[in-house]
């Protein structure tokens, strides 16, 4: 029986995204996420850092898309280089 468990990821964006901006996140191989359009449960990492969204969408297999990854309010934008961190709830190991 496969455990249910978080896992943690760090994205570096390739390019400037702001409040708009959505993320697609591909899991590796051998993890089960929830069935197709589920929403799977996002928790931002870090005191300081700028995510509001705490809800992500399965849309394959394998991917999840976070929307709407700053919120409403101010705008707010990710510089390339700059970092977030996450952890993703409900997958299967």
């Amino acid at each position: 029986m496969q455990e249910i468990t978080s896992h943690k990821v760090t994205f570096v964006p390739a390019h400037t995204f702001s409040n708009d901006g959505k993320i697609r996140i591909k899991m590796p191989e051998g993890l089960r996420l929830p069935p197709l359009n589920a929403n799977v449960k996002i928790e931002p990492v870090g005191e300081n850092t700028p995510m509001k969204a705490t809800v992500g969408q399965v849309i394959s297999s394998s991917v999840i898309e976070i929307s709407d990854v700053f919120g409403p309010g101010p705008d707010t934008s990710m510089q390339p280089e700059d970092k977030i961190e996450f952890r993703i709830h409900g997958i299967r190991n």
